[in-house]
């Protein structure tokens, strides 16, 4: 099939992975609550095969099955229509909402075959399970947890049998290069509260390369196993627990991490006398008074074995409520607390800490009423705070300070962050630290920055018209206000090509004119189109000047200016405003007028640019009578089209020269015989003819050349009629012989069963008349392309719906083809391409046979 689109470079595969990475923001695809695949890749997707290849891996990264009745449908899609997407699946949510009842029935056998193709997931989570809903189902997770890649497993609300025999199995299955588990509100059958009555796991399951365990709101049983896991190269623990709570024996002591999810209700926990942590962090949520708090995070601070260890502490805690007269007191126990850490700094091995306390903002704590953070920073090397007078001073001013700052950014941002129905915090963050706390994040190269950006524009060339201009890509707005360096990138992107319509040209030029007018220098593009039905007010006088600012057009396009002028006075603002852009514009390349129609020559608004390359004339009325003495002169230019020209334009002897005229593309639609004009220089090596079946033949003439000829032609006669056209025109060529490329597109409407039959017939002339061009000795290459907009239409041998063609009419096609063209098929000196299409009345490509030597 014929290109009819610009088809760009392409980009470097290593590129395309970097925008398709950047595109997707997401900060942690392998997290529990990972957001979905941000809009922007799904577009990216549809670009080409590559840019879909590299899309596929993050768009299906995460599968997620939460509710097996509603989502079933995704894991059908996935095992039958699409199984190549498996290998993009990263992290796989597989959850029941089922209850397991006479009502439950098995699932199909397939399900467990689907779960053998995950040969790439990294995060499996496992939600809502229990070894009845297993056997209810006839669900087998082996192949699953097996998964050769598998390094993190979730396992949540979980119901296991007393001995914790079904979750062993799951747990001996899975692959022993486990590198996280999670295991989240896992409960017993039955209730096990004593320890006496805990019964002991029936087995023991050993992962060398868990590095992470996290335990949150676990059954006491299992925590009491005294064998369960073993981990003997633990890094990290995680624990939650709504009671009491110990170390599980069966857990590995030689972790280096710690930390505690809590609230003020739960038992201080018991650590023993083995476990040496290098980090503690306690997350905590404040049910009670301040003082609670404070005085849990110290005793279970002292609960530590070994509290010189800890290098870094790290605490953050949440109060949910605090009263009026709470405040006092919540200065003195914050106050208490920090020296506690003082203590806790002073045992020689504490190297960092960081305190989070969020409290509820009341009018005592704001008056502002907002979320706002209050910083204070000690460093290891600054003097050391001695009594809770000195820190509760020190702690107030840097409120007040901070308080100010935040007043004057509100005033900034007012509105612009959050709601008043939303329930506004305030944010105490303490820290002693060797290190800086700022943060920066890695910055994309330029070069990378503008790759993006330049994708983004779909507009096209600019040097290239085609009837109308999309407006900005959205993206290309949201990317000029990352920052001033992408917004300095994305400028002259944004404005490269404006262009204005009858409602909004005194708006959008005031714009321009008044407020931004460094803008106009961006513009590369400029199009302007009035309506001829319109009454216009006087044009401002300050049109000129405005237009003399466009000092960097490349691409100017001007329609029904003259029509709208020729009821005005002579020379009025938008003429003189004309005149100052085409005088003002001295690298201006394009050009094109439509719908002049007005007293002034048109030659006398045609640019002075020696640069001028591509002329286009559409619709050019003129009163001239004259001959133009003086016709301007271009020798730049390359190339001109005449879009339905009058006759008494066609016939000047002089209207402009162009001696170094490469392409002529002429346009009529009238029945009488076309002519080119004298005017036009007859060394042009590419003629274009844009007609219909009803246009009249063209007379070239006896001293024009082209090597190069492109036949436009549509209509809804019969085909015959088209092969005429086309035979006459070519014919009338005073050299044929030198011709080296012929191009000819047909659209035929309207086709029923009449012209199908005749198609072919025609085709089979066709063929012999281009057989015998090629005989002329210098014809290289013949592309064909032949659109049919149809319904139902008939075939040589049996009549089909064109809308559900059977692939034995599409072989028909195709033989049919070769049979027609085996002769220009089997020139070996001859590049033969012929397309046939099959379009619906709506114009929608159905499908198409291609032939090609």
């Amino acid at each position: 099939m014929s290109d009819i689109g610009l088809v760009s470079k392409p980009l470097p595969l290593e590129l395309i992975s970097e925008i398709v990475a950047f595109l997707d923001d997401r900060d942690d695809i392998y997290g529990l609550f990972g957001k979905p695949p941000p809009p922007s890749l799904f577009p990216c997707s549809l670009v080409c095969r590559a840019w879909n290849i590299i899309c596929r891996s993050h768009i299906f990264c995460r599968v997620i099955i939460c509710d097996f009745d509603r989502h079933f449908s995704r894991l059908s899609f996935l095992h039958f229509t699409a199984p190549h997407l498996f290998k993009a699946i990263r992290f796989f949510h597989f959850g029941w909402n089922v209850d397991v009842d006479d009502s439950v029935t098995a699932l199909p056998s397939w399900v467990s075959d689907c779960s053998k193709r995950f040969e790439n997931l990294r995060v499996l989570s496992l939600w809502g399970g229990s070894t009845d809903m297993l056997k209810a189902l006839d669900l087998n997770l082996t192949p699953l947890v097996a998964t050769p890649r598998l390094r993190k497993l979730y396992i949540q609300t979980w119901c296991f049998e007393d001995d914790a025999s079904d979750l062993l199995d799951i747990l001996l299955s899975t692959n022993p290069k486990l590198e996280e588990l999670v295991l989240d509100n896992v409960f017993g059958a039955s209730d096990v509260v004593d320890e006496d009555d805990a019964p002991d796991a029936p087995s023991v399951v050993r992962f060398d390369a868990l590095r992470c365990l996290e335990l949150q709101n676990v059954d006491h049983s299992l925590v009491r196993f005294s064998a369960f896991i073993e981990c003997p190269n633990l890094k990290s623990l995680v624990a939650e627990w709504p009671e009491d709570w110990d170390l599980p024996p069966w857990c590995s002591t030689n972790f280096s991490d710690l930390e505690i999810l809590v609230d003020t209700d739960c038992s201080l926990p018991n650590f023993g006398k083995a476990i040496r942590p290098s980090a503690f962090t306690i997350d905590i949520i404040g049910l009670g008074s301040i003082l609670e708090i404070a005085t849990w995070i110290k005793d279970c601070i002292n609960r530590l074995p070994f509290p010189d260890l800890v290098r870094q502490l790290t605490i953050s805690a949440d109060i949910c409520r605090i009263d009026e007269q709470d405040f006092e007191a919540f200065y003195c126990e914050i106050a208490d607390l920090f020296c506690f850490l003082q203590q806790i700094r002073d045992l020689g091995g504490l190297e960092g800490m960081s305190v989070s306390i969020k409290v509820p903002v009341e009018s005592r704590l704001s008056s502002d009423n907002h979320r706002f953070r209050l910083p204070v920073f000690y460093s290891s090397n600054s003097k050391s705070i001695s009594n809770v007078g000195q820190f509760r001073k020190l702690l107030k001013l840097e409120s007040k300070h901070v308080a100010r700052q935040h007043r004057t950014r509100q005033r900034q941002y007012q509105g612009l962050y959050l709601k008043d129905s939303e329930a506004y915090r305030a944010d105490i963050s303490m820290g002693i630290s060797h290190q800086d706390t700022s943060s920066f994040s890695k910055q994309l190269p330029t070069e990378l920055i503008l790759q993006i950006i330049a994708g983004f524009d779909r507009r096209g060339n600019s040097n290239t018209y085609s009837g109308s201009v999309t407006g900005v890509p959205p993206c290309l707005t949201a990317c000029s206000l990352v920052c001033h360096a992408w917004n300095d990138i994305c400028r002259p992107y944004i404005f490269r090509i404006v262009e204005i319509s009858a409602g909004t040209l005194i708006p959008r030029l005031s714009f321009l004119h008044f407020e931004a007018p460094h803008l106009c220098n961006y513009v590369l593009d400029f199009r302007l189109s009035l309506d001829t039905r319109a009454n216009y007010e006087p044009f401002p006088a300050w049109l000129p000047d405005c237009f003399s600012r466009f000092r960097n057009l490349g691409t100017l396009y001007l329609a029904d200016i003259g029509s709208v002028n020729s009821s005005l006075a002579e020379l009025s603002p938008l003429d003189m405003g004309i005149t100052t852009l085409l005088a003002t514009a001295p690298n201006l390349r394009k050009l094109h007028l439509e719908g002049w129609d007005h007293d002034r020559d048109v030659v006398s608004v045609l640019p002075t640019s020696s640069q001028l390359e591509d002329l286009s004339l559409n619709v050019i009325s003129t009163n001239m009578t004259t001959v133009v003495s003086s016709p301007p002169r271009f020798d730049a230019l390359q190339i001109l089209e005449l879009d339905n020209i009058p006759y008494p334009l066609l016939r000047f002897k002089t209207f402009i020269e162009c001696p170094n005229l490469r392409s002529l593309v002429a346009e009529w639609y009238d029945p009488v015989r076309w002519k080119v004009p004298p005017w036009v220089s007859t060394r042009f090596s590419e003629l274009t003819l844009n007609v219909n079946v009803w246009s009249g033949c063209p007379d070239f003439g006896e001293a024009i050349q082209p090597s190069v000829l492109t036949i436009n032609i549509f209509g809804s006669e019969s085909c015959s009629n088209f092969i005429t056209w086309i035979k006459n025109c070519v014919a009338s060529l005073p050299f044929p012989n030198l011709l080296h490329r012929v191009t000819i597109n047909i659209k035929v409407t309207g086709v029923n069963e009449r012209k199908c039959e005749e198609l072919y017939r025609e085709l089979e002339k066709l063929s012999v008349f281009l057989h015998k061009l090629c005989d002329l000795g210098a014809l290289q290459r013949i592309v064909l392309k032949i659109e049919l907009f149809a319904g139902r239409v008939n075939t040589i041998n049996d009549s089909y719906d064109i809308l559900d063609p059977s692939s034995e009419v599409k072989a028909q096609d195709l033989a049919k083809l070769k049979d027609l063209f085996s002769a220009l098929l089997e020139r070996d000196s001859l590049d033969f391409d012929v397309i046939l299409e099959w379009c619906s009345t709506s114009g929608d490509l159905v499908f198409y046979t291609r032939v090609q030597n």
